[in-house]
């Protein structure tokens, strides 16, 4: 992995960043690398030296005076093999239009980047750079959202309700609500018959010693310990967006493998209402290979009368 020196401000960048101290908004708009060398003063430069491609940027955040910024570059344009080692931060000026912000080169320690041709290479970025007291500091960020490993485990070991979702919209009950317990001849949270089936159960049981050797498994799976569902889960995710609607809505949401860009999940919503909202939404889940269908679901989807959504089944 390449090792850059400090990023310098550019000339154009200090004066944008002398405007942000009175008000103006720094928005970076992308980052771009290049293979060219370069030994005098990276300051006066309003571009790359040797450019080989843009680097989208999919994240920002600001610890006090400094912004950091990610960027994700894939190799999708690069026809044949080619050493990085310039990088490149751009940002919107009002006066100026797009502008080198930043600047760095890594000289004898960048990256050999392979053509697609070999397989898909893709390699993130992390700008730190100053911005003083600047009011207001964003990026544009890119329609595709890219979603790294530790950030999908961070979602999905947050259990306090990221999404606001609540009891009514997944038809849950209260927090407080209570079944009376069931007994042979009182209905409770079961039917009388059907505690009288789950009570005479441990009688006819097998160990699981003798379910093993009776029942099947899935082929290719072995379920002993944790079950591997797919191996995509584990890596990192690309979310893409396409199919505008009239009313600012996409329709089609793709989910693909990091990896090798293989589609391991697609959402469609159909089947609108006379306020263009979706009623339906239907995923399908693909193969390790990405090219068939394995699994489709159908979720129907209910609004209520100011268009939010109250229930997904």
């Amino acid at each position: 992995m390449a090792i850059y020196p400090k990023m310098t401000i550019t000339e154009l960048g200090k004066n944008l960043y002398a405007k942000a101290q009175s008000g103006t908004a720094i928005t970076y708009t992308r980052m771009r690398i290049g293979s060219g060398s370069y030994n005098g003063d990276p300051a006066v430069l309003t571009d790359l030296v040797q450019p080989i491609d843009w680097v989208t940027i999919f994240g920002i955040s600001r610890t006090g005076s400094t912004a950091h910024v990610k960027g994700l570059f894939e190799n999708t344009n690069v026809k044949q093999a080619v050493y990085s080692c310039e990088l490149g931060i751009y940002a919107e000026d009002p006066d100026l239009g797009e502008i080198l912000y930043g600047y760095t080169n890594a000289g004898t320690k960048g990256d050999n980047i392979p053509p697609i041709s070999a397989g898909p290479f893709s390699r993130e970025f992390q700008v730190n750079i100053a911005v003083g007291s600047a009011s207001e500091v964003t990026a544009v960020i890119s329609p595709s959202g890219f979603v790294t490993h530790e950030e999908f485990e961070d979602h999905t070991k947050n259990y306090s309700n990221p999404h606001k979702v609540t009891a009514d919209q997944v038809g849950a009950a209260a927090k407080n609500h209570t079944h009376p317990n069931a007994t042979q001849t009182t209905a409770g949270f079961m039917s009388p018959s059907d505690f009288s089936k789950l009570a005479g159960i441990q009688s006819g049981a097998i160990n699981q010693t003798t379910a093993d050797s009776l029942y099947a498994k899935k082929s290719g799976d072995t379920f002993t310990g944790d079950v591997k569902i797919d191996a995509g889960l584990t890596v990192r995710l690309r979310f893409s967006r396409s199919g505008l609607d009239s009313n600012g809505k996409f329709v089609t949401a793709e989910w693909r493998r990091k990896k090798d860009n293989t589609l391991f999940l697609k959402s469609v919503l159909s089947n609108p209402d006379s306020n263009g909202n979706y009623r339906t939404d239907t995923w399908s889940i693909y193969n390790a290979a990405g090219t068939s269908v394995v699994e489709t679901v159908t979720w129907t989807i209910a609004y209520d009368a100011d268009g939010n959504i109250i229930s997904v089944t």
